[in-house]
């Protein structure tokens, strides 16, 4: 894998990210979120209390493994892409939702069932944009 395609990669699946993100997460499920919290405080900040740099690092971040993990796999193509992309954040949701849920007190498992599921299919949407970049660079 070129580091051309993990750039350009990595940073066109950490804008898709953020935006799927917030379709998905902040608009879509948002109630249903906020519903199966426990936290007393709100487990979610509001929009106007949202700290912007580490959201925009975290999306980054996402976008960049996800480059890598489908460079090194070689899934140049959208239905590859989407297979990889899908894969990849299956595993990751189930890791971190399981262990936030093992040490937290912050959700119910409907509410972990619920991310997986959409983080996997926000996940796959990504890997497939990520594939068809990573083909055409």
């Amino acid at each position: 894998m070129s580091a051309k395609k993990f750039l350009v990669g990595g940073i066109v699946g950490g804008i898709a990210f953020f935006l799927l993100g917030f379709l998905v997460f902040g608009t879509l499920l948002v109630d249903f979120m906020n519903s199966h919290s426990n936290s007393t405080t709100g487990a979610f900040r509001a929009d106007t209390d949202i700290i912007w740099w580490s959201m925009v690092v975290g999306n980054l971040a996402y976008g960049f493994l996800f480059s890598y993990v489908i460079g090194k796999a070689g899934a140049y193509s959208v239905a590859a892409g989407f297979k990889t992309g899908a894969v990849t954040a299956f595993l990751y949701y189930v890791a971190m939702n399981c262990i936030t849920y093992a040490l937290m007190n912050l959700s119910d498992t409907t509410l972990l069932a619920v991310d997986i599921a959409a983080g996997t299919i926000v996940g796959g949407i990504v890997g497939a944009i990520i594939g068809w970049v990573q083909s055409k660079v």
